[in-house]
């Protein structure tokens, strides 16, 4: 009889070890579901709604969003419209390519001045000293005016020839970069219209150009008239 009491208590024992162990597996399953279910299926990805050639300015129209496994998604792939939209192409972009973050650029920070040129702009350069260029304190993104000083014989002229323009660079300093300016430079670049690059060019071979610099704030343009020697108290 003790024999068969201590089998059926094994037999019990057994049985209730194996409902735990059955239990166990039944939540260690059903908790694996509930991960799985909370995890995305799918991540959005942008792609290129049409074949996109390098140096294009992106609009909407050109992109696209699709869903990608998450196992698929491209390495610094975007995904959505706005964060590519306004953005200038590095590379050529096929349709149906996913839009990647090195595949951009922005004006704001340019990986080459060409890319912050503004459309029908033209970069031009201008030779200057601490005293043509505000004793050298010019920095990339400010504003300047550009006056020509023309001298004939004992006659001095000096004309306002452009007004607001940007400075795209100072000396190898781009805008947008984050390298420091050279204590000491000798050239500048502003970004001018090809009929103002015409003006200066012609300007700067029959006189000398100097600069002043605006005010962050101001993009005012005043009506100034040339001014002759001869017409300067003083002169």
């Amino acid at each position: 009889m003790d024999a068969v009491d201590r089998l059926n208590r094994r037999l019990a024992l057994g049985a209730l070890l194996l409902a735990a162990l059955a239990a166990i597996a039944v939540h260690a399953y059903l908790s694996g579901l509930a991960h799985r279910a909370l995890l995305p299926q799918t991540v959005p990805v942008l792609v290129a709604a049409t074949n996109i050639p390098a140096h294009t300015t992106l609009t909407p129209a050109m992109l696209a969003v699709m869903q990608y496994a998450p196992g698929n998604r491209p390495v610094q792939a975007l995904s959505t419209v706005a964060a590519a939209s306004g953005a200038i192409s590095t590379t050529q972009i096929y349709r149906g390519q996913a839009v990647v973050a090195p595949d951009l650029a922005r004006p704001s920070a340019p990986p080459s001045l060409s890319f912050a040129i503004a459309p029908g702009m033209r970069a031009y350069t201008l030779a200057v000293s601490p005293v043509t260029a505000v004793g050298e304190m010019i920095t990339p993104g400010d504003h300047v005016d550009v006056l020509a000083v023309f001298s004939q014989g004992t006659t001095t002229t000096v004309d306002t020839l452009l007004q607001d323009v940007p400075v795209l660079a100072v000396a190898q300093r781009t805008v947008g970069q984050s390298t420091p300016i050279p204590a000491s430079y000798t050239d500048l670049t502003l970004q001018v219209t090809p009929a103002a690059a015409a003006r200066l060019a012609y300007a700067a071979s029959r006189g000398s150009l100097q600069l002043t610099l605006r005010a962050v704030t101001d993009n005012t343009l005043a009506p100034v008239a040339p001014e002759k020697g001869a017409d300067i108290p003083g002169a």
